[in-house]
């Protein structure tokens, strides 16, 4: 007679049908069209507010001639940010691996920038730059050069102490080890890195579009959403949709041909930038050192020039007004935390189903992964058209920045358990309650990867939205900083941002700190 537990193992891992991943992001559009269609019919919404999908590819081909300079000129800015973004960043990578005084002074302001919203630095830089295609360049490179430089990191640093040593004994020079072994290894987290850097690059040319441009996609949007030219918009939103997941999908056949296959469900988080944190160890000395060396820094530039305030000059406006830098805080963070909350507690409901219902399991990631390739700032001009400047409009855009990595982290923290205790619950007959707790214990460091993740993106959303979409909050300060000619209330208002991401950040470190199972 055979052992149940040999038997219940191989019925646990019976495969089931599912939909492949493109399949599935196929049939999730067309649901999506029918669904839109559907919308249009049966509610007889005016075509202002939506109009139908037939309306809009009839919009999309007359002004097809139009558009399509607008469409070049983008993917133009977003090669040129994505080429040097990503040249900088695997440069840089290369030299912190190689001097660990550079490292041990670099790692950290670098981890330190990734957990802050790095789209305050587009205001600076078109302040300190004025509005070019030079600075809208840099702001696509700036985005794309954190999630580059923080994954070739991690490749390279990554690499078995065996084999260096190996090497190092019979005397190969540290140039070679790094050529013929860490290189290498570093591949396949470079191209996550690029996967990662593709959308934000988009994102970064959008968004420098938005606040300083007279042409690209970005400024159609805004400029077609001032007019209520609605149908037009849905066709530059959905162009813009095309080229995100046009250019996601380049780099994600480059990675199935060094790979040989294409990117499994375990390997979900990596992919899509849920994980990803340089393995360095960061010591106190180190981030003081760092912190000076960024101070410091900051004080000879501002000698140059008279549109970088010094550092003493920013406290000096951030003493000057605390009660408006307090209130416009407390107006981010509610905006922050009512967004935060909706948009978690969704990730977390779809992460959950998708873990625990293997049929749907292809079809939600593949919207996922669709979902993470189409830049968030596409909702802004819809968001000025359907709900216009409020608070809800901008708790939409932050809500929808913190699904996806909640949802990614649920999902494959769930799956995580190891298939001896899944078996060994199904030995015994456990209560669907117990398993389900247990799954969460092993889904703890996932999970909240994925929130750690989900606060950046959201409180990035958040300024945006006080850019576009609300009144007030910290973000509106940044921007008028930078219309009105006045640097140092601009640079304030990042460094209180910088502080609100280190605390909210640092407030979830804590919390996973005190999770003891």
């Amino acid at each position: 007679m055979s052992d149940p537990r040999s038997v219940v193992g191989r019925v646990a891992r019976l495969p089931r049908p599912t939909l492949g991943r493109r399949a599935a992001s196929g049939f999730v559009a067309a649901v999506v069209l029918l669904c839109w269609h559907g919308l249009t019919v049966a509610t007889d919404v005016p075509s202002l507010l939506l109009p139908s999908p037939a309306t809009v590819g009839r919009t999309l081909v007359r002004h097809a001639p139009e558009m399509a300079p607008h469409v070049v000129y983008t993917g133009y800015e977003v090669g040129l940010g994505w080429g040097v973004g990503t040249g900088v960043g695997v440069l840089l990578a290369l030299v912190l691996t190689v001097s660990r005084p550079i490292r041990l002074v670099g790692a950290p302001v670098l981890l330190a920038v990734q957990v802050v919203p790095v789209v305050v630095f587009a205001p600076l830089l078109i302040l300190l730059f004025d509005a070019t295609l030079l600075t809208r360049t840099l702001i696509a490179a700036l985005l794309t050069f954190f999630p580059v430089t923080v994954a070739t990191l991690d490749g390279l640093r990554s690499v078995p102490a065996g084999q260096l040593a190996l090497l190092r004994s019979i005397g190969v020079p540290r140039w070679r080890r790094v050529l013929y072994v860490r290189v290498p290894n570093a591949v396949p987290t470079l191209v996550t890195g690029l996967k990662l850097a593709t959308p934000v690059a988009v994102q970064g040319v959008i968004l420098a579009e938005f606040l300083a441009a007279e042409r690209g996609i970005g400024h159609q949007l805004l400029s077609t959403a001032k007019r209520f030219d609605t149908a037009l918009l849905f066709a530059y939103v959905l162009v813009l949709a095309a080229l995100g997941m046009a250019l996601f999908a380049g780099v994600a056949a480059v990675e199935r041909r060094l790979r040989g296959d294409a990117t499994g469900e375990g390997d979900l988080l990596e992919a899509t930038g849920v994980l990803g944190t340089a393995s360095v160890a960061i010591r106190g000395t180190s981030g003081i050192a760092a912190a000076a060396l960024v101070l410091g820094g900051w004080q000879v530039a501002a000698g140059t020039t008279a549109l970088l305030p010094s550092p003493v000059g920013v406290a000096t406006t951030l003493a000057r007004f605390p009660d408006l830098f307090l209130t416009t805080s407390v107006e981010t963070l509610a905006k922050f935390g009512v967004g935060w909350s909706v948009g978690a507690a969704t990730g977390l409901t779809v992460g959950t189903a998708t873990a625990l219902v293997p049929r749907i399991r292809s079809t939600v990631e593949g919207t996922l992964v669709g979902f993470r390739a189409v830049p968030d700032l596409a909702l802004v001009p819809l968001l000025l058209v359907w709900v216009r400047i409020s608070f809800e409009a901008a708790v939409v855009l932050v809500a929808v920045a913190a699904v996806f990595p909640v949802a990614v982290g649920t999902a494959a923290g769930l799956r995580r358990m190891p298939a001896a205790h899944a078996d060994l619950l199904e030995l015994v007959d456990a209560a669907p309650g117990h398993r389900l707790a247990l799954r969460f214990r092993h889904a703890v460091p996932a999970l909240f990867a994925g929130v750690k993740l989900s606060i950046v993106r959201s409180l990035a959303a958040v300024v945006v939205a006080e850019w576009f979409v609300a009144e007030t909050g910290v973000g509106v300060l940044l921007l008028q900083g930078m219309t009105n000619g006045q640097p140092a209330l601009t640079f304030a208002a990042a460094v209180v941002l910088f502080g609100l991401g280190v605390g909210l950040f640092g407030l979830v470190v804590g919390v996973q700190r005190r999770v003891s199972w």
